[in-house]
């Protein structure tokens, strides 16, 4: 559970030290319960187990010793699994699901592009060679927005930062903000989360029983782009 739960944490790790960025500057906090998200729905209010990093990154940790399975709440609302990409779609209630000893249940929320690298390392040194995936969790409505803050992770004085954000809307993946900081690698894949189809003309990869996507490409981080998926 620990290697699995690293893995996931450095491939997350941008994303986390994004949602980090955010809440020095917004004082929103980046780490906090479903309600926080919700706070129509009160069936998450008494919920203290499963909680959400940064916008849409919900962890529902097994907490009982040598358990096979855990039940997890879903809002209403489309969500993702974050190992297959397969939709799941919350209800406002109750799910179960099996799960191995060494298995973190991760999703992703719908409607959030979130920046991964498109591999985990040992060392945030070595992190900071992989490029990016950028994976776009589309939302009921089909769009979905997120950002990326990059700096050189060492620095307590930065010289160059760049803040980028992301749009997906009318199939099209678009990327604005200030581009600073060089940080010497490129988007290398693009995944769309909730793909029905694969576009035609485009090199890419459709798993259509999890309904993923996954486009090779070379983009950027030091400038502005716009991609069409569809």
């Amino acid at each position: 559970a620990a290697q699995n739960g690293i893995s996931i944490r450095y491939q997350l790790l941008d994303y986390i030290y994004t949602a980090i960025y955010q809440q020095n500057q917004t004082g929103l906090p980046s780490l906090n319960p479903l309600f926080f998200n919700y706070p129509n729905d009160a069936n998450t209010y008494p919920i203290d187990l499963q909680f959400v990093y940064g916008e849409g990154i919900l962890v529902s940790p097994v907490t009982e010793e040598n358990a096979t399975r855990v039940d997890f709440y879903l809002p209403d609302d489309i969500f993702y699994d974050f190992k297959t990409g397969e939709p799941v779609r919350g209800e406002g209630a109750y799910r179960s699901a099996e799960v191995e000893l060494t298995e973190i249940l991760v999703h992703y929320r719908g409607g959030i592009v979130y920046p991964l690298r498109i591999e985990s390392a040992n060392t945030t040194t070595a992190l900071r060679t992989k490029g990016f995936n950028i994976v776009i969790a589309t939302g009921l409505d089909g769009t979905a927005k997120g950002s990326l803050y990059l700096d050189d992770g060492v620095s307590l004085k930065q010289n160059a930062v760049s803040e980028i954000d992301f749009e997906y809307k009318d199939g099209t993946l678009s990327m604005t903000g200030s581009f600073d900081y060089d940080a010497g690698v490129n988007v290398e894949a693009i995944t769309v989360l909730g793909a029905t189809s694969k576009p035609d003309g485009v090199e890419a990869d459709f798993d259509e029983v999890n309904q993923k996507l996954v486009l090779h490409v070379d983009v950027p981080l030091t400038k502005k782009a716009s991609v069409k998926i569809f």
